[in-house]
């Protein structure tokens, strides 16, 4: 996590370099992503609501090592992790699950896929894989790759899927830093 800086900004060239292809893409978005990342959010801090937080060790490695940080080097890695889990990973995310994993299953030439197309098995698929990359919260993170992919699909629009995800990731990032959830980044 210590480089998490480090991956924000080699996220962030990578899609600086290929800006003109994703501006072809539709990155409009309605209320409704906003409403769904917020759901998306209360689904995923729900498990500690009904089984109770994780032992107090989750996190503690994290919490431990911001705390010896200065008090510039908090500040430097929170202002990074928080523009990562709100900027680049949603449109990483979805550009790679939803505008790519979900059309791939659907067709080797994944283009030619219609953003409001889909197929139960590539929903199920992209959905759990997404999940999964998620760690110990894979059960939550499959429901929210099946919800971003359904704000997606709602109007064929990647920018409804990747405002849910960012709404969903600012969300997460108040909780963690009020709460001190550390276990949750």
């Amino acid at each position: 996590d210590w480089l998490y800086p480090l991956g924000f900004v080699a996220v962030a060239a990578v899609l600086w370099i290929y800006r003109r292809r994703y501006r072809e893409l539709d990155w409009r978005f309605s209320i409704v992503s906003v409403l769904l990342g917020v759901a998306v959010f209360v689904v995923w801090v729900a498990p500690d609501f009904l089984s109770g937080p994780p032992s107090a060790d989750a996190g503690k490695e994290l919490a431990t090592g911001l705390a010896g940080l200065s008090v510039m080097g908090r500040a430097f890695w929170m202002t990074f992790r928080i523009l990562g889990a709100t900027l680049t990973v949603p449109i990483a995310e979805e550009l790679a699950f939803r505008g790519f994993a979900l059309r791939r299953l659907q067709a080797a030439d994944f283009e030619s896929v219609n953003w409001r197309s889909f197929t139960w098995l590539a929903l199920l698929i992209s959905s759990l894989v997404f999940g999964l990359t998620h760690g110990d919260r894979w059960v939550v993170g499959t429901v929210a790759g099946l919800v971003y992919a359904a704000a997606m699909l709602r109007r064929g629009r990647i920018g409804d899927a990747a405002v849910a995800h960012s709404t969903t990731n600012a969300l997460l990032a108040v909780w963690v830093i009020s709460r001190g959830a550390w276990y949750l980044w």
